[in-house]
């Protein structure tokens, strides 16, 4: 299972951005269109080549004969693959200054990146995280509050996301806690989910980035998590990063 990491440069050279705009199918030139802002731009324009680019890294398909569709809940998912795109699922996220991607092969992923520099809307807690993370979170000191939110939203959001549903599942329906760098998540029978069909992970990355991922459990086996740092069709380079918790620590 790999992640790729690509920052959002403050602009492409005339060659790159040619090359990037080549790859895009007409809906999304269409969105590229309707964007006002430059940075919203390049952002859209980054995360579109990404996702083409890593699937043809895996999959005998030109970047720019990738077909996207969307389910019920709007999660994107390619349209249809070649007999060798069938299993595999991808999902990204982005800040302002970061697009990330994940893709597995025969498993559903999720993933959430934040900057935890922003405002952090603790009143989201209190009215929609369950009880017991909400009871927690405001039982901390005021200094330890932000992190913790940010904590929570980001597995909330990877989980969501995996399970291709988004909001439709209510967040106050299923809990994470923390033991040291463990995770544990428990959910409530109204969603109808096996509590320990997932892995998560979370990683610190620089920029006071936060990165939470969630993956389908299969087997036994823990996925390892491979890091890549890229800027599409130019350059690409392995990132070593460690966890700073995990619901796969073995005891």
């Amino acid at each position: 299972m790999r992640i790729w990491l690509a920052e959002v440069p403050a602009r492409f050279d005339t060659a790159l951005e040619q090359a990037y705009l080549a790859l895009l199918d007409e809906p999304e030139h269409a969105q590229l269109g309707r964007l006002r802002f430059d940075a919203l731009k390049r952002r859209y324009l980054l995360t579109r080549v990404l996702v083409r680019t890593v699937l043809s890294g895996h999959a005998p398909v030109a970047p720019e004969a990738w077909r996207f569709a969307q389910n019920a809940y709007g999660r994107p998912f390619i349209a249809d693959p070649p007999p060798a795109a069938k299993p595999l699922r991808f999902n990204v996220s982005h800040t302002e200054a970061l697009v990330v991607l994940v893709l597995a092969e025969g498993r559903e992923v999720g993933i959430d990146v934040e900057c935890t520099r922003r405002h952090a809307p603790l009143d989201v807690a209190q009215r929609f995280f369950s009880h017991a993370e909400s009871a927690e979170l405001m039982q901390l000191p005021p200094a330890r509050q932000v992190a913790r939110f940010w904590d929570l939203w980001t597995l909330k959001e990877s989980y969501i996301k995996a399970r291709g549903m988004g909001l439709s599942l209510p967040l106050d329906a299923f809990t994470f806690s923390f033991d040291g760098a463990r995770l544990a998540l428990a959910v409530e029978s109204r969603i109808a989910e096996p509590e320990r069909s997932w892995h998560f992970w979370q990683f610190a990355l620089p920029g006071d980035h936060l990165l939470a991922l969630c993956a389908q459990r299969l087997g036994p086996r823990v996925p390892v998590c491979e890091f890549r740092s890229v800027l599409p069709l130019r350059e690409e380079r392995p990132l070593m990063l460690n966890p700073l918790r995990s619901s796969s620590i073995q005891p």
